[in-house]
């Protein structure tokens, strides 16, 4: 933290006169005593997740009324030097800065900390959430609930927060919600500003080598996808238990990283593009479960673990399969020591055995592999063909339909799953404005349809749409 300047004030007079080459001092010197601030006086510094953040505005709220505003300086410090400030009520500063959420802080004009510390902007939200309770950030109806995140060593933990209330479905898998997420700060800490007297849904994550809900899965939002516990309502400021990770960051527990690149070759030789390596990596006692997809016709893995003290000098081995998808080919199991960060262990070949007898869909979003059997589809009296499945994984049902499959037509519609995007469950429904292009396969079968696909996807989570690449084998009846 940097400090801001501290102001003290004083007056030393010191006359002196000079008489036909004789020195005389004037040894009466007057002084005044230091005055103090009128009222309560505090500072702060606003940052960035890439650094300070110059130039925003901080409005200082008291009595629910605006009593003054201030602007971060280059280093993002700021203080309420010039602003009268009551000792006896809160004080609520509301932090503005281009696009970013706004972050609200209230403390106690009679705080004994002057210094509010770093006050950091974000524009992260798991899903898009309206602030619009913090249209007036000083009012009375508005409490704190704050919290820390810390290892089992009570060493801080970094984490994702979230509280939220007032959802709404504004349209089929898309939601509206009250509230904010942050991450914690250098010393596990979050910190928001709610109103008073709302069930709110509780949702933290820690996101360090081993990222874990800390809270309780006791309900599931977002059509079920998104586990949350509810808390509230509270009249006043909450202190939320502090939460901790039992498997992570504890004493003897270090964090390694291990990395690799391959590629994968099909039966003639070229570059696998719709592809999935799926396997193992081991480290002494502990193993990881590894998935990815292809990207750029290449596996690239890196990842940070959690490592036991007895397993720290022990090798890292890797065990996995390729599979090829669009020639549904499996590879034999390849077996490595990493004994480095970015280990390249060359081409692999896929081209050992059939990946499956039975109808299937793959599919990636970004690096996330899906892979689903699903049952024989049908074509039915409009030329349409539909194929769906019901999983017996915790990822639950694929469906999509090809309309007007019968006359030509190279577009599938209503493409819909739920599955797991960047560590956590999530829908995804197509929009009807998201076309997913097929590129047919001969299969010489007439009975078995098959094709490449590729488009847009949107997460019905968060409104927001991916890229999605795939390969689909449906067997007709």
């Amino acid at each position: 933290m940097r400090t801001l300047t501290i102001f003290s004030f004083f007056l030393v007079l010191m006359l002196t006169s000079c008489r036909k080459e004789s020195l005389t001092l004037i040894d009466e010197v007057e002084t005044e005593n230091p005055q103090p601030i009128a009222g309560a006086f505090f500072k702060g510094q606003v940052t960035l997740p890439n650094g300070n953040a110059a130039g925003a505005k901080v409005e200082v709220y008291q009595n629910e009324k605006l009593i003054g505003t201030v602007i971060s300086d280059a280093t993002g410090t700021f203080n309420t030097l010039g602003i009268k400030i009551d000792t006896t009520s809160h004080v609520t500063f509301a932090v503005k800065h281009d696009d970013f959420n706004i972050r609200a802080k209230r403390v106690s004009g009679n705080s004994k900390t002057q210094d509010l510390g770093k006050i950091m902007l974000s524009k992260d939200q798991v899903i898009p959430t309206e602030q619009t309770y913090l249209n007036n950030p000083g009012s009375n109806d508005l409490i704190v609930i704050s919290g820390y995140v810390k290892n089992t060593a009570g060493q801080p933990a970094l984490a994702e927060v979230l509280i939220i209330y007032d959802i709404t479905e504004i349209a089929p898998f898309t939601y509206e919600a009250k509230g904010d997420g942050m991450v914690t700060d250098e010393n596990g800490y979050y910190e928001f500003l709610m109103p008073k007297n709302q069930t709110f849904y509780y949702y933290v994550q820690q996101s360090l080598c081993n990222p874990r809900l800390l809270t309780a899965d006791q309900e599931r939002i977002f059509d079920g996808a998104f586990p949350v516990q509810k808390i509230g309502p509270y009249q006043s400021n909450v202190a939320l238990p502090t939460l901790n990770n039992a498997q992570a960051n504890v004493d003897g527990i270090e964090e390694q990283q291990v990395g690799f690149i391959t590629g994968g070759l099909t039966c003639d030789g070229n570059n696998i593009k719709d592809g999935m390596l799926d396997g193992t990596i081991t480290k002494g006692t502990q193993t990881f479960k590894i998935q990815m997809a292809a990207v750029s016709s290449f596996f690239f893995y890196g990842q940070t673990f959690c490592i036991k003290q007895e397993n720290l000098n022990a090798t890292w081995k890797v065990q996995f399969t390729i599979t090829d998808f669009e020639n549904v080919q499996k590879s034999q199991e390849y077996s490595f020591d990493i004994i480095s960060e970015s280990q390249n262990l060359g081409f692999l070949s896929v081209c050992n055995q059939t990946l499956t007898e039975k109808p299937f869909v793959y599919w990636s979003v970004g690096a996330v592999p899906y892979y689903y059997e699903i049952n024989d589809g049908v074509i039915d009296n409009t030329g349409t063909l539909i194929s769906s499945a019901t999983t017996t994984s915790s990822s639950g049902n694929v469906k999509f339909t090809i309309p007007g499959y019968t006359t030509g037509n190279n577009k599938i519609k209503n493409f819909t799953f739920n599955g797991k995007l960047v560590g956590q469950s999530f829908s995804f429904a197509q929009k009807p404005s998201d076309d997913l292009t097929v590129t047919y396969l001969s299969t010489g079968d007439p009975k078995i349809v098959k094709g490449k696909f590729t488009g847009e996807l949107n997460n019905s989570t968060t409104n927001v749409s991916f890229p999605i690449n795939g390969v689909f084998l449906v067997k007709l009846p």
